[in-house]
Parts: structure tokens; sequence; C-alpha cells
């Protein structure tokens, strides 16, 4: 098995296993934050289903483009928080789920040379990371 197919293989089973996860902490605590300023349970596994379509987009532009630059996404920095809080868990969990497999689709059809492909972030607040 190839390390691209493995690593499709670990995105497709992402959902079972957060969804797995999740069901084992109990409701009361999902929502708390227990670091002041840190994002609860709930929070991260909403986001998780928030960024999908946005990974998505950039997997997008490295199989169209060659060396994409991306705006980098900082939660709290450069982009607002998005009363994560706020969101149904349940909801964004089957969001997650169809927002990751269709990334697995776009990703089964990416060719040898879209995964050696490379991207960097745009220069702002002297941030300046590459990616392979």
């Amino acid at each position: 098995m190839k390390d691209t197919d493995i690593l499709i293989k670990d995105l497709y089973d992402s959902p079972d296993i957060l969804e797995n996860l999740i069901r084992e902490i109990p409701e009361k605590i999902l929502k708390e934050r227990r670091i002041a300023g840190k994002w609860s349970i709930h929070e991260h596994a909403c986001h998780l289903a928030e960024v999908q379509p946005m990974l998505s987009d950039r997997l997008t532009r490295f199989k169209k483009e060659n060396h994409p630059e991306f705006k980098p996404y900082l939660p709290g920095t450069n982009v607002p928080d998005d009363n994560l809080i706020k969101l149904n868990l349940q909801d964004s969990l089957k969001k997650f789920r169809i927002e990751r497999e269709n990334m697995i689709r776009l990703l089964q059809e990416f060719e040898e040379n879209d995964w050696g492909n490379k991207g960097s972030t745009l220069n702002i607040h002297n941030i300046h990371l590459t990616f392979l």
C-alpha cells in the first residue's frame, strides 16, 4: 500500500474516530473551556467541519496551480472565532463527514505530480510556511 493510500484511508476513518471519541465524553463537559482562552471539545469538533471546505479548496489549488500561495488561517488572529460554541455538534459532525468525503474524492483524483506540488503561505505577520 502506498503512503497516499494510507493517508486517504486515515482521512476516510477520521469521522468515525471523532464521533467515537466524542461519544465517550460526558455531555456536560463538551462545551467546557478547561483552559482560559482555549476552545472546548465542542468548538474543536465544530471547527473541523467548518474548515473542511477551505482545505478542499486548497487541495483543488494544488491540483490546478503550480506552487499555490495561501492566506494563513489563524483563528482568533486573522479570522473570526465564528461562535463555534453556538453550532449544533451533531450537525457539525454530519457536515464534517460529508465534507471529508468530498475531500477524499478530490484526493483520489490526484496524480503523482500533484502530490509533489509545493505551496506556501502569503507572507503576512512575518509568517512564511512551505507545505509539501
